[in-house]
């Protein structure tokens, strides 16, 4: 579960804080279909954590990705924030607002967001 209110990730075994998120290790973008023929751009992208004990590689789903702006020559992550647009009276298709606040590699929209492992 993502938590964006209280800035972490919960996995089966962990809590994980987005602070201790560091580098993205895989980025993979692409264009679906839902059942009803309409399109979606989504984002599965692979962060990796460190913890004391290890590195956790974290596997998230951006539904709905608009706006995407990504340095692919840096897959260092210093600091970033998960936003809830819809705090701010943003539209029902806007929910979230990836955001790097340290040195700009990442930022983009997306409607949903899916811990997948």
């Amino acid at each position: 579960m993502i938590d964006v209110l209280n800035r972490c990730i919960e996995t089966k075994n962990r809590v994980i804080k987005f602070s201790e998120i560091l580098t993205i290790e895989g980025f993979y973008f692409r264009l679906e279909c839902d059942d009803i023929g309409e399109e979606h751009f989504n984002a599965d992208i692979t962060f990796v954590a460190t913890q004391k004990d290890a590195n956790i590689p974290l596997k998230i789903k951006f539904c709905d990705v608009s706006s995407l702006k990504i340095d692919r020559h840096n897959r260092q992550i210093m600091g970033f924030d998960i936003l809830d647009m819809k705090q701010h009276g943003w539209s029902s298709d806007v929910q979230y607002h990836f955001k790097d606040y340290e040195d700009g590699v990442m930022d983009f929209y997306c409607s949903e967001i899916n811990l997948i492992e």
